[in-house]
């Protein structure tokens, strides 16, 4: 079945690294995708908010462009329903779906975008991976002061006193 017969995004929970990540996939129209988007959402972490915008990213792309959308780690329906994880974890979690997406696409540029916190979490993965993020978008990124509002205040004291 050609991609441009199905209707999209087609969604699943994904196995990354042995934890369900529900994810929003846009195929490639072509044979081949030589661009894939990687992209990570913000708070609270929620794929399907960005459905309609990754939507209109994709019809007006190129026929050659693939994009994956992937929640945060915990907004899974078969999540874990009391875990909570860690930033770090996340970080990680988004290192193992770009690392997952390389190994099924070798041949492809590989484009992370990211809005808000999930463009600080795509600034990380270009720093675990310098030479293999092809571009990076941020939208409305969230990469400094965050440190400095008030719940960012309150979080590094607990975190300090733990």
């Amino acid at each position: 079945m050609r991609p441009d017969a199905i209707s999209t995004p087609l969604r699943s929970d994904w196995d990354v690294a042995g934890h369900p990540t529900c994810t929003l996939w846009w195929p490639a129209r072509s044979q081949k995708a030589e661009t894939v988007i990687l992209f990570i959402p913000g708070n609270p972490g929620l794929i399907d908010y960005y459905t309609e915008f990754l939507e209109k990213v994709y019809q007006q792309a190129s026929p050659n462009v693939e994009i994956f959308g992937v929640s945060q780690l915990g907004m899974s329906a078969s999540s874990p329903p009391d875990k909570e994880y860690t930033f770090q974890e996340q970080i990680d979690h988004k290192v193992f779906c770009f690392d997952m997406l390389q190994k099924a696409n070798p041949d492809a540029r590989i484009i992370i975008m990211g809005h808000s916190i999930g463009a600080y979490l795509a600034a990380e993965v270009v720093k675990q991976r310098p030479t293999a993020v092809s571009r990076v978008f941020g939208l409305f990124p969230c990469l400094y002061d965050i440190g400095k509002t008030p719940k960012g205040i309150r979080i590094q004291e607990i975190a300090l006193s733990a």
